[in-house]
């Protein structure tokens, strides 16, 4: 919990739910980049242009072939774009990991599950109630962990 006494706590709890989804989103896109990237070296990446030529300048000819320049440097973008979301991926995780280490090392278990059924599992304090068990309502449960949250 020492780690997280700069940041505030209760914020980082609320991102947690949104981190998961940046995460997965940001996996997304790597794959997409991948995906984008195998495609243009399976496929040969190929372009084609119309020329005039022969006898006069009067012939067409359709000139087709592999553009090392451009091909360069849409991969060598893609490659970069990559890197950003994997890095910003790692980051990500280790905010997460931190989130996820402070609640583990909260001792009282009742609010460490408090904290992980509304935080973590994103239930609403209606449901945290429900799973709680008996005497315990969406009020208790949202004040406990509000007091709780304040000492920190």
């Amino acid at each position: 919990m020492n780690n997280l006494k700069n940041n505030n706590i209760k914020d980082l709890l609320k991102q947690y739910s949104d981190l998961i989804k940046e995460k997965q989103e940001i996996q997304a896109a790597i794959d997409k980049i991948q995906r984008e990237l195998d495609k243009m070296e399976a496929e040969g990446y190929t372009e084609k242009d119309s020329v005039t030529g022969g006898d006069g300048g009067k012939q067409h000819f359709v000139v087709e072939g592999f553009p090392y320049p451009a091909y360069s440097r849409k991969r060598t973008l893609l490659l970069v774009r990559q890197r950003q979301q994997i890095d910003i991926k790692e980051k990500i995780d280790t905010q997460i990991n931190l989130i996820e280490q402070c609640i583990n090392q909260i001792d009282n278990s009742r609010m460490r599950r408090l904290i992980t059924l509304r935080y973590i599992e994103g239930l609403s304090w209606v449901q945290v109630a429900r799973k709680m068990g008996k005497h315990h309502t969406a009020d208790s449960c949202r004040m406990a962990v509000e007091r709780f949250l304040s000492k920190i």
